[in-house]
């Protein structure tokens, strides 16, 4: 069976290849729809809400059944499969609506401070400057990816709490792990497969949990 450090290094490296390629997306959906438009943000989501909301399900499912093939893997039964069950249905799509709204209160913070301003001390207006654009849509695409995982494992785990699954908690064990909220969890292992402290913990947080068989 695959160590704990190679299972981290294998979720590490989908979960950020999915936020790259989502993050990109979101980005250009923003750049052509939204940035320096003269629509208000609601009214646009009204008009083109179902292209981000398809966009972010898939991306939400995906990181969802990535869960199913670790914990599969894992299993002490390698053929057993885990079935999509009405659980599963409802986790994507309550995450989906959660995400939905992240991407779209980012994108009006977004769009309003191209015109927010200020008063100096020399009572002149000045224009505040914008936010970083690529680094909003990364922080949602980091956040959707490993909050469906997680979400997802948690989900399983207490489904499948009486074969031994558990979840142990698991940071990308680099630099900027946060030292306050992650590092200290770092290997802690939740025995009935409710997560109390259940990552991400924070915006860019890539902490995750890996399943454990006993």
């Amino acid at each position: 069976m695959a160590t704990i450090k190679t299972i981290s290094r294998k979720i590490t490296s989908e979960l950020n290849s999915m936020e790259r390629i989502l993050s990109g997306k979101l980005r250009d959906f923003y750049n052509r729809n939204i940035r320096s438009a003269n629509t208000p943000v609601d009214i646009i989501r009204q008009e083109k809400g179902k292209e981000i909301e398809n966009l972010i399900r898939d991306y939400v499912e995906s990181s969802w059944l990535f869960a199913h093939a670790i914990t599969e893997e894992q299993m002490k039964e390698p053929s057993e499969k885990i079935r999509i069950t009405t659980t599963d249905v409802q986790g994507i799509e309550s995450d989906t609506k959660k995400m939905v709204n992240q991407y779209w209160l980012t994108s009006q913070r977004l769009q309003l401070r191209e015109t927010e301003f200020k008063i100096t001390p020399k009572q002149e207006i000045e224009q505040l400057p914008e936010f970083d654009i690529p680094a909003a849509m990364i922080g949602i695409s980091a956040l959707l990816v490993y909050a469906a995982f997680n979400d997802s494992m948690q989900s399983k785990a207490q489904e499948l709490a009486f074969q031994g699954m558990r979840l142990r908690f698991t940071t990308k064990r680099d630099g900027i792990v946060d030292p306050v909220l992650c590092a200290p969890l770092e290997g802690k292992i939740f025995d009935i497969g409710f997560v109390t402290d259940m990552p991400p913990l924070h915006r860019h947080c890539r902490c995750h949990l890996i399943p454990i068989f006993q």
